[in-house]
């Protein structure tokens, strides 16, 4: 493979998973617009007991502070596996952003979670924040993905 397919395949794979990355982002924003909707209009307010729902929601906060320190882990473990060629290399750094992505994602489904249990939308900004966080970590980088094909030799 040439240069020049080498660098059309990593802009490819890079345009592929930013617009990935920006749909990930743009369902948590849909997230908070479906709770702001549907729980200010269409739900009463909760009689469930609050010590239960603090607790629930403390337990999925460090649920989800965990979950984007696994992400981590994760991310490096499929980029371990070996690539033999320049498509197996793109396509294991697609999948790593992928499940990255799906973990920060998850975080603010928990507050959506949480939201619809506790009917106050308030409950949501912390699982969002966190969420926002772990895709300012985890948003993908054309550099990131030069210097680990640098690695290989590819």
């Amino acid at each position: 493979m040439n240069l020049e397919e080498r660098k059309e395949k990593i802009d490819l794979t890079y345009k592929q998973i930013l617009i990935i990355a920006i749909a990930f982002i743009g369902i948590v924003f849909l997230y908070y617009l479906i709770a702001y909707f549907i729980v200010d209009k269409y739900i009463s307010k909760s009689a469930i007991n609050l010590t239960f729902l603090n607790t629930l929601k403390n337990a999925l906060l460090i649920l989800s502070i965990a979950e984007l320190i696994i992400a981590s882990y994760l991310k490096k473990l499929i980029l371990s596996k070996e690539n033999k060629s320049i498509e197996t290399a793109c396509q294991n750094y697609l999948t790593a952003n992928i499940v990255s992505m799906a973990c920060c994602e998850a975080v603010a489904l928990y507050g959506l979670l949480v939201v619809f249990l506790s009917k106050d939308i308030s409950h949501f900004l912390p699982f969002i924040v966190i969420s926002l966080i772990g895709f300012s970590i985890y948003f993908p980088k054309k550099r990131e993905l030069e210097d680990i094909l640098i690695k290989l030799g590819i």
